[in-house]
């Protein structure tokens, strides 16, 4: 049927009532080779696609082209490619890689000593956890992302619900192909048990078999204890039983629900005696079966059979077939009617995987003589049921639902209610047979016949025995199980028997009388060639040559070509076979019916068709008088060469062929103009050897004025003349020139990917831009939302045009977004680069690691602070996942060596918190420790030992995990959330103490001398944290003013007066002894705080005068563009000037050699001027404005301060980021993002 509705679209493309188009938004390679079809009415037509190449139909589903991608037209078009960066590892790579394995030794052997435990997963239905399992420590806490697999006893990966690389593994796989046929019998066996409870005639006959068959389940789940799954599952069968039972005595009753869903007019709610509902359990209205539903999801039920027979059936008929009666009877008590059949119900040949494995597993059991065969013996008459037997299990049940071939041995489908015979009719055994019977009409096959009416007597004598066992069975148990295992021992020499009869009756034809029939091969051989038997080339080339199959002279239409080449064949019969031979090679060749592609690429007729082309055009050269004597000796060399090849021909391997240069040149392979330009000239190997040895030169096309020539380049031959060759100038290829014409240069990937770059970047930059400017993860592109809200922006504005705009031509794949990018990404890196070399002096490095909670990992963050042109940057290096603190060391090396800043780590400045793992990674480097953290951690040591505050402490612990927060850590995080919701926190506190009592007042007074002194803090921490302005000048003076705020007033409360006089002690114990000259010197050059430092003023002076003598001051003023004042001779000057920036003398006197006055460039009488003069400031100063507009004073110290005024005071970028966007991290382009962010945030 399928493929007569093919037939009938390929002749309605041939006719053109229907045409060919690509789709407008497919951007899959697919959509290269294959097109759409559209109907008359210019509609698609859905589930086919047309290949281009070999004018064949595929099936595709949707957008889905993954089928079409395996075509061979497609694989041998874009084969797939390995880029060179993936063969070899980088270093940070293998070093991840390593760390990964000792991680996973270290995980085996806890779990091996038992210091780790296994914690199976509950409440999954995943078949994967019955493999895996996860596993937890000492104190019970999972360890996430790793699993530890029972069989083999490795630890794997494990990243959140991502579970496909667990899936691929090679124990999971192993144990799923063993459990398809215990999980059928299973199943099977509980559903027939759940059934049986249900359609109990008696309340005793139920209950007895209802405590032994929970009796049975008890000791099964003692047994699989171990494995939670299994326990699962027979709880859940417990459930299902008592359910079902409820439901046949009338205690529990059906509810249906009232919606418009489809699926609720085939399943109903299950209702108890009190009214309310069984939780987690449904009813079929069908098949009366009892499945698991959350309320929730209907995932499960969807998949059901009754539901999927609803939903095929038309609307009218729907409600009518989806409320039949409940049909919940046991099965007979007939051995014949004893079986496991899914398939009785089922009213379609529905071929599922699941049935094509159940009939492999029985034809193995017939193989193996488990199952043996067993005549119908009721249709003795029907000649049909001579080729067809039932099948009879282990225990003398016939298996219902299936059917055997007696010739073929395979099992098919057949459904023994309706005895529909129609499918079986179409089996190419019985087809054969009743050819075989039209040409025998004397019926030579009559002791057939004659052995099948015995077979039937001995059965039905079989049936005979098994009833009496049946009426005896309770009294004689053991002389049913002996005369049930004698009838079946009896029944299988008949049936074998009867099989080796068969044999005999056709011994000329196939399958060989030597073959052993009981061994059920996995590819039987049919009972005629052409029927049930495939022919290939290899069985027809053997018949040839044995002569069974003989070869017909001018059999084929003479009109075609290929008739010139080929000769067609005829079997036994006399019949011809779509099978051609070629005359020269004698390959024989599949044929087909509508195209003759695979004949016209054998390279016979190749040749044969290019011979004769190269003959046409050589009587045409001869005729214009124009053929030149040495392309006659290279037409008649390469005549010789063909009749050789002719000769020697054999058949082409892939290897044999060059796949890379057809594929790219794209020129069919019956090319007559192509296969005669091959002979006239060189191969392409020549023209690559002569152009190393200097013979050929790569030349640009004169006169080349088509784009192409900016992708290729023409070579030019020993005489200067321009060859048909040319070479891709970025794949190095080489390809032909037909004629001069650039057709099929134009269809290279070089050139199309550089034709199309242009118009990909004009339209995925501003997405590009909007992911970077608001630093989002790409995956938000994806989102239906923003999808949306795009596509209703593209309307709107398609509306004065009248047309329709697709939303996906503007919105880049998550692929194209990670390319540009990473590309993007490193040319800003080489900008930077270029940056951090040329103010090597003037940069410094933040670096700040912070734990995530939800994420489990640590955050390593650097940022580059430098200064130029009296105006600070931070840019964000690079944002790191760490999942150990001992790589902190590697991983920051590898961050550095993207700029080149591994070599100039001595000469900068690094701010980071006080860490052992920091301490190493900076041993000879200028450190310092950040500010923000050493004002927390005196908070948090103060506010830990004061003892008055211990209940404020817990009580405002309490108050935030009850109205605003889970337990806070940090104590500056957790008074600045208590700030913010101190009104909602009052009333918590007056409303909790009772009215009488008063204690809740201390309390409030308290938390409001708390929160006042925070507010002074909150500013501190503020100014300390700021990147964008000078703060490490604010470092002294924060010290100065906690130190002022901290002094105790008298009308301070004892537990304010405690706290501040700890906090004092801290400040001196943590933070002094952290000052360094750096601190000192940016208090310094902050001109309202230079004459704040009298005892150290010497230290300073000393250091600022170091720090100008190391430098090569001159050089780098000379870079920041200062506006020294120099003696200059005006000869150099250039005449070509603008007037405008010339003054009167300058230009009237040109040769006058101006004499200024040079401020000598002096440090230390800059450095006594500054501290000494006296300078008024503004409210709002900036003292960034105030070095640029005193530069010409103090040219050496303005160029210090802007240098110590870059490095920041605190290090906090890493906790900023996770605050900003708490789940971007964990995308794989989150690195260049905000590198890219804080490039655009910069105004780089």
């Amino acid at each position: 049927m399928e493929m007569d509705y093919r037939e009938e679209v390929g002749d309605k493309i041939k006719a053109g009532v229907y045409s060919l188009t690509k789709p407008k938004s497919g951007k899959s390679l697919a959509w290269k080779v294959f097109s759409i079809i559209l109907k008359e009415n210019g509609r698609i037509l859905d589930g086919l696609a047309y290949c281009n190449m070999c004018k064949n139909l595929f099936k595709y589903n949707g957008h889905c082209t993954s089928n079409l991608r395996r075509h061979p037209c497609f694989e041998a078009s874009y084969p797939p490619k390995i880029s060179e960066e993936n063969e070899v590892l980088s270093d940070s790579e293998l070093i991840s890689q390593n760390e990964e394995i000792t991680i996973k030794h270290q995980l085996e052997s806890k779990i091996r000593n038992g210091e780790y435990k296994l914690v199976n997963k509950s409440n999954s239905r995943s078949q994967l956890w019955s493999v895996f399992s996860w596993f937890c420590d000492g104190t019970g806490t999972l360890v996430k992302e790793w699993v530890y697999c029972r069989h083999c006893k490795q630890v794997k990966r494990s990243y959140k619900s991502v579970t496909t690389h667990l899936l691929r593994h090679k124990c999971f796989i192993k144990w799923k192909r063993e459990q398809p046929a215990k999980n059928s019998t299973e199943e099977d066996s509980d559903e027939d048990k759940v059934n049986e409870m249900a359609s109990g005639g008696e309340d005793s006959n139920a209950n007895n078999s209802m405590q032994k068959f929970n009796s049975g389940m008890d000791s099964k789940m003692e047994i699989d204890e171990r494995l939670p799954s299994n326990a699962n599952h027979q709880q859940d069968m417990k459930e299902k039983i008592k359910i079902a039972f409820n439901i046949r005595k009338g205690t529990y009753k059906l509810k249906p629900l009232n919606r418009k869903s489809l699926i609720w007019k085939t399943f109903a709610l299950i209702q108890k005696p009190d009214g309310s509902q069984v939780e987690g359990f449904v009813c079929c209205h069908k098949c009366g079966r009892i499945l698991k539903s959350n309320g929730i999801t209907t995932g499960n039920l969807n998949r059901h059979k009754c539901y999927i027979d609803t939903k095929k059936l038309p609307k009218s008929s729907t409600l009518q077939a989806s409320r039949p009666a409940l049909n919940m009877t046991m099965a007979d008590s007939d051995n014949d009617s004893q079986h496991l059949s899914a398939f009785e119900d089922e009213e379609e040949d529905n071929y599922t995987f699941e049935m094509s494995m159940i009939q492999q597993n029985v034809e193995q059991q017939l193989k193996s003589g488990a199952y043996t065969l067993k005549a119908n013996t009721d249709c003795l008459d029907n000649q049909l049921w001579s080729r067809f037997a039932f099948i009879v299990m282990d225990n003398g049940a016939v298996l219902r639902g299936m059917v055997c071939c007696r010739l073929c041995q395979l099992v098919l489908k057949y459904n023994f209610k309706t005895k529909d015979e129609f499918h079986l009719k179409k089996h190419k055994c019985c087809a054969s047979s009743q050819n075989r019977l039209s040409k025998n009409p004397n019926n030579e096959d009559l002791s057939y016949c004659n052995e099948l009416q015995q077979e039937v007597a001995i059965t039905n004598a079989a049936q005979e025995e098994e009833q009496e066992n049946i009426e005896y069975q309770v009294r004689a148990i053991k002389e049913e199980i002996i005369e049930d295992s004698c009838v079946v021992e009896e029944e299988t020499m008949l049936n074998s028997y009867c099989i080796k009869e068969e044999i005999d009756i056709y011994p000329n034809q196939y399958p060989d009388p030597s073959s052993d029939h009981d061994a059920f091969d996995n590819q039987p051989l049919p009972s005629e060639i052409g029927d049930c038997y495939e022919l290939t080339a290899c069985l027809v080339e053997e018949n040839l040559k044995k002569g069974i199959f003989k070869v017909v002279l001018n059999a084929l239409n003479n009109r075609s070509a290929t008739s010139k080449i080929f000769e067609a064949i005829q079997n036994a019969e006399g019949n011809l076979i779509p099978w051609l031979r070629c005359r020269q090679c004698k390959k024989v060749m599949k044929k087909n019916a509508k195209s003759t592609s695979n004949l016209c690429r054998h390279p016979c007729y190749v040749a044969t068709k290019a011979d004769k082309n190269k003959d046409d055009n050589e009587e045409d050269l001869q005729m214009d008088g124009s053929l030149q004597e040495a392309k006659k000796s290279k037409i008649e060399a390469a005549s010789e060469q063909i009749a050789q090849n002719k000769l020697n021909i054999k058949e082409e391997s892939q290897e044999d062929v060059d796949m890379e240069e057809t594929i790219d040149e794209q020129w069919p392979i019956e090319d007559s103009q192509k296969e005669t330009s091959l002979q006239n000239d060189c191969l392409p190997q020549e023209v690559e050897e002569k152009l190393k040895n200097g013979s050929y030169q790569l030349v640009n096309k004169p006169n080349g004025r088509s784009a192409i020539w900016h992708t290729f380049s023409a070579i030019k031959d020993e005489l200067g003349n321009i060859i048909q060759w040319v070479q891709c100038r970025k794949c190095k290829q080489f390809l032909r020139t037909i004629f001069s014409t650039t057709s099929n240069l134009v269809r290279h990937m070089c050139f199309k990917q550089a034709k199309e770059n242009q118009e990909i970047k004009r339209k995925f930059q501003p997405c590009i831009n909007f992911i970077i400017e608001d630093c989002c993860p790409t995956s938000i592109v994806e989102g239906m939302g923003f999808r949306k809200f795009i596509e209703h922006c593209l309307q709107n504005g398609a509306q004065q045009i009248d047309n329709d705009v697709e939303v996906q031509d503007f919105i880049p794949s998550l692929q194209t977004m990670a390319e540009i990018l990473e590309k993007m990404a490193n040319e800003k890196r080489q900008q930077v680069n270029e940056i951090i070399l040329d103010k090597e002096q003037n940069a410094a490095i933040s670096l700040d690691i912070h734990f995530d909670g939800y994420m489990q990992k640590h955050v390593l963050c650097a940022r580059l602070h430098f200064a130029t042109k009296f105006r600070l940057y931070d840019i964000t290096l690079g944002v790191k996942l760490l999942e150990w603190p001992e790589i902190y060391e590697n991983e920051l090396q590898e961050l550095l060596k993207k700029y080149d800043l591994v070599d100039h780590m001595e000469d900068m400045v690094f701010v980071s918190p006080s860490d052992e793992y920091f301490d190493k990674a900076l041993v000879n480097c200028h450190r310092l420790e950040s500010a923000s953290h050493l004002f927390s951690k005196v908070l948090q040591e103060a506010f830990r030992e004061t003892q008055e505050m211990l209940p404020i402490n817990e009580l405002s612990q309490k108050l935030l995990r009850n109205i605003t927060c889970p337990d806070v850590e940090n104590t500056y995080d957790k008074f600045k959330v208590l700030s913010l919701n101190w009104p909602k926190i009052k009333q918590h506190i007056e409303t909790t103490s009772s009215p009488s009592s008063s204690s809740n007042e201390p309390t409030l007074q308290i938390f409001a001398g708390l929160l006042e002194l925070f507010k002074n803090f909150d500013f501190i921490f503020k100014s300390l944290e700021e990147t964008r302005t000078p703060s490490l000048c604010f470092v002294i003076p924060s010290i100065n003013r906690l130190k002022a705020i901290c002094q105790a007033l008298p009308h301070d409360l004892k537990e304010i007066a405690a706290l501040k006089n700890c906090i004092m002690q801290k400040i001196d114990k943590i933070w002094l002894n952290t000052i360094s000259i750096w601190h000192k010197a940016a208090f310094f050059l902050y001109p309202p705080g230079r004459r704040e430092q009298h005892k150290h003023f010497e230290e300073i002076k000393e250091f600022c005068m170091e720090q100008i003598k190391s430098y090569p001051v001159e050089t780098q003023l000379d870079k920041e563009d200062v506006p020294l004042i120099k003696i200059e001779n005006l000869e150099t000057k250039n005449m070509s000037e603008n007037l405008a920036e010339r003054s009167e003398i300058n230009f009237f006197f040109p040769n006058l050699q101006l004499k200024t006055v040079t401020p000598q460039l002096n440090i230390k009488k800059e450095i006594s001027r500054y501290h000494a003069e006296s300078f008024q400031f503004e409210e709002k100063f900036d003292v960034c404005l105030w070095w640029q507009n005193n530069c010409h004073d103090y040219p050496l110290l303005s160029w210090l301060a802007l240098r110590i005024l870059s490095i920041p005071a605190s290090a906090s970028c890493a906790k900023h980021i996770l605050n900003k966007n708490p789940n971007f991290l964990t995308s794989l382009d989150a690195d260049n993002i905000i590198f890219l962010n804080s490039i655009k945030c910069n105004g780089l």
